[in-house]
C-alpha cells in the first residue's frame, strides 16, 4: 500500500465486536472523568490499560463534547471550555510499563553550550518528551534515553542554518521535531508547528502554552494547505521550512528566497 499509494495504512481486525464495544465504553468512561475532574478540580485516575485503550481515552477528552441538548447549542473542545492540562487524565500502564516508565534524561554537556541560557525550556519539552509524549503515542517508549542525543541535539543544531528572524514552518511536526527544538533555541524565529492529526496538535499546543512560546503556533493542517497560505503570508513570506517526508511533497515548499531542510 506505502510503495504504491505513498500512504501508510494497517489492517486492524475487531473479532465478534469487542474492540468497538470495548471503544465506545471507554469514550463513555472518559465522558464520566471529563464531568468529575470539570466539578471536582481533582485529578482522576484510571485502571491500567492498553496502549489503544489510553489512546481512545487522550482521543475522546480532546475532541468537542456532545451538544447538551439546551437550545440546540453546539458544544466547543474541552481545551477550550475549561483549563484542564493532560496531567489532569491520568491513565494507569500495566506492571510492564510501570516498570519500565522512562525517567527524563539529565542534560549532556553538550546541550549546555547548544541551548545556553535557555536550556531549562529544552529540560521542560524533554520532560513533556518522555512522559505524556509517549503516553499518547507521538515517541516510542525506546527513545527516552537517548532523546536529547538522537533527537533533540540533532534537531538544535539546524538553527546555525536559519537566517536571523526568519519565518519557519514545520511540515509534519509529530511531537515538534524539529521546530520546537529551533524555536526554544532561537526565540527570534516565528514558527509555524503544521500536523494534521488532532490528537498530535492538541500535544503540540499544551506544550507550546506550557513553556510560554509566544513565537511558535500550532497549525493543523496538511503539508499542501500551508503551501497555499504559508505562515507569514502579507509579511515577507516564509524565510525557511522544515519537512518530513520529503517525498510526500514533491519540489521544493519553499517559495521565492526561502529555502527548505529535509529531516
Amino acid at each position: 500500500m506505502l510503495a504504491g499509494t505513498g500512504e501508510r495504512s494497517r489492517l486492524m481486525l475487531d473479532v465478534a465486536g469487542h474492540r468497538s464495544g470495548r471503544r465506545t465504553a471507554l469514550v463513555a468512561l472518559a465522558g464520566a472523568a471529563v464531568s468529575t475532574v470539570q466539578s471536582s478540580g481533582e485529578r482522576f485516575e484510571m485502571e491500567p490499560m492498553s496502549p489503544f485503550e489510553r489512546k481512545v481515552v487522550h482521543d475522546a477528552v480532546a475532541e468537542p463534547r456532545p451538544a447538551d441538548g439546551v437550545g440546540g447549542r453546539r458544544a466547543q473542545p474541552l481545551r477550550r471550555r475549561a483549563p484542564l492540562r493532560l496531567s489532569t487524565f491520568h491513565v494507569e500502564h500495566d506492571d510492564l510499563e510501570a516498570a519500565a516508565a522512562p525517567v527524563p534524561p539529565v542534560p549532556p554537556e553538550v546541550a549546555h553550550r547548544v541551548f545556553g541560557a535557555r536550556l531549562d525550556l529544552a529540560v521542560a519539552y524533554v520532560e513533556h518528551l518522555v512522559t505524556t509524549g509517549i503516553e499518547w503515542g507521538l515517541v516510542g517508549p525506546r527513545e527516552a534515553p537517548r532523546i536529547w542525543e538522537r533527537h533533540v541535539l540533532n534537531c538544535a543544531v539546524m538553527a546555525d542554518l536559519v537566517p536571523e528572524g526568519a519565518t519557519v514552518a514545520d511540515i509534519g511536526s509529530g511531537a515538534g521535531l524539529p521546530g520546537l527544538a529551533l524555536a526554544i533555541r532561537r526565540p527570534d524565529l516565528d514558527v509555524t508547528l503544521v500536523e494534521p492529526l488532532l490528537r498530535r496538535t492538541t500535544w503540540l499546543e499544551h506544550v507550546v502554552a506550557d513553556l510560554d512560546l509566544e513565537h511558535v503556533r500550532v497549525l493543523r493542517a496538511r503539508a499542501e494547505e500551508p503551501a497555499r497560505d504559508p505562515p507569514g503570508a502579507g509579511r515577507d513570506g516564509p524565510g525557511g521550512r522544515t519537512a518530513r517526508p520529503a517525498g510526500a511533497l514533491g519540489a521544493s515548499p519553499a517559495d521565492p528566497g526561502g529555502r527548505a531542510c529535509w529531516r
